[in-house]
């Protein structure tokens, strides 16, 4: 992890703003990111699946 992505993160969070992380799998996330909801990924194709999945599930929970 890029040491910005700390502070995007942090000021992200500190706006109210919902964050999500993305990661390769097996790439181990230090303990201060390690409440932030991360979807872990093994290729492109994965990592867009997996998004689809989750803002799918964003926009029934908070809707368009």
């Amino acid at each position: 992890m890029e040491p910005n992505v700390f502070y995007e993160v942090g000021f992200a969070r500190a706006l109210g703003k919902d964050v999500v992380l993305t990661a390769r799998k097996g790439t181990h996330l230090p303990f201060d990111v390690g409440d932030v909801p991360t979807i872990f990924w093994e290729d492109q194709t994965d990592l867009r699946e997996s998004l689809e999945k989750y803002l799918a599930s964003l926009v029934g929970k908070f809707g368009r």
